[in-house]
């Protein structure tokens, strides 16, 4: 990997817990953890449509280096946001392909 191809900057997200103050109910929601500069591969999409309601998907690979990522974490690149679904290592301390399924908002 050419380290010149790393050159889009990425936000990850974890999940975390949040305690209401008010009745002491629990909410979770998704807080950055981290930005990252990261190599992107477009990968393809599909569309549907099922009654009446068109579904988009778009699936995008993210290459770091960075290894403290995991598949309970979101991406955002460019304003949007993206689940992950398979973590991959690229050989031997090469660093992470991060394959992601953009989240329909």
């Amino acid at each position: 990997m050419v380290i010149g191809d790393l050159r889009h900057v990425i936000k990850v997200y974890k999940l975390t817990t949040v305690k209401e103050s008010d009745f002491g109910s629990e909410d979770e929601t998704y807080t950055e953890v981290m930005q990252l500069r990261a190599a992107v591969k477009y990968n393809g999409g599909a569309k549907s449509i099922d009654n009446n309601e068109v579904f988009t998907s778009y699936n995008v690979t993210f290459i770091t280096y960075y290894r403290n990522i995991t598949p309970t974490m979101q991406i955002e690149f460019n304003g949007d946001r993206y689940t992950i679904e398979n973590i991959a290592p690229i050989n031997y301390k090469d660093g992470l392909q991060i394959i992601c399924k953009k989240i329909n908002a």
